[in-house]
């Protein structure tokens, strides 16, 4: 798994991507912390990022929290949530 663009800046740019390959269908869910490793936001998986031919899938971020509000700068990281398992990655905020 991998983030892109990272750096990000949500105010110039409309989102940054979570990047991940299943083999077969499954639930995913994304969970975005700050650096106190504090809940910032939670997503789930879009159905618009699924290429059935072979299993790249993403999940999209706004840069925003849970109420809508755009996060400081810094370091997040997402934890992501596929079949019980999980994968850790980072993005850098940069507005």
């Amino acid at each position: 798994t991998f983030a892109y663009p990272s750096p990000f800046s949500p105010r110039r740019e409309q989102y940054t991507r979570i990047q991940f390959h299943l083999k077969n269908n499954s639930a995913v869910q994304a969970i975005v912390y700050n650096f106190a490793m504090e809940k910032v936001v939670e997503l789930r998986e879009n159905i618009s990022g699924v290429n059935a031919e072979n299993g790249d899938r993403y999940l999209v971020w706004d840069g925003k929290d849970a109420t809508g509000n755009y996060v400081a700068n810094g370091i997040y990281m997402y934890k992501l949530k596929i079949n019980g398992k999980s994968w850790w990655g980072k993005i850098a905020i940069v507005n």
